[in-house]
């Protein structure tokens, strides 16, 4: 979890992002402070690609993981105009749960909102599928950088 590395992991075992950045790794008084950027690689529904450019398919990922507590707060903050970001909210935390046996459970809780009538309940569907790979690809690379040997 605390590892620099873990981003480069990441991008690769999920196709949907085409790259993520490590904008700050601070681990101090029993917390790690992260920001990754993430730019997408996705396919647009027909619908969307008159409105939707490459740019605003990259987003700021802000977390704070209490090490003690095994609880990450995270924040998402889309690369998109600033008179839209008050469209868009999406935050939460995850739990690191150990299991035993060297088995560890993550616990997700989060909200999005793209507060944009008709479109957003379906946007929101889209973005929470992508939100799984990408979550599911972070555990992937937990997973295999806790058994380098």
């Amino acid at each position: 979890m605390l590892s620099p590395e873990l981003c480069q992991a990441m991008v690769a075992k999920v196709d949907n992002v085409e790259s993520i950045e490590l904008v700050k790794h601070e681990v101090g008084d029993g917390a790690l402070a992260r920001v990754l950027h993430y730019q997408a690689n996705v396919t647009l529904p027909p619908f969307a690609k008159n409105y939707v450019t490459r740019d605003m398919c990259a987003w700021t990922e802000d977390t704070r993981y209490d090490m003690k507590t095994h609880v990450a707060k995270w924040t998402v903050v889309p690369k998109i105009k600033p008179d839209w970001q008050k469209y868009f909210r999406a935050s939460g935390s995850y739990t690191l749960k150990s299991d035993g046996e060297g088995k560890t459970t993550r616990i997700v809780e989060g909200d999005i909102d793209l507060l944009i009538p008709v479109v957003g309940p379906v946007a929101e569907k889209l973005i929470l599928g992508e939100v799984k790979k990408i979550y599911d690809a972070e555990a992937a690379a937990l997973r295999s950088l806790a058994t380098l040997v």
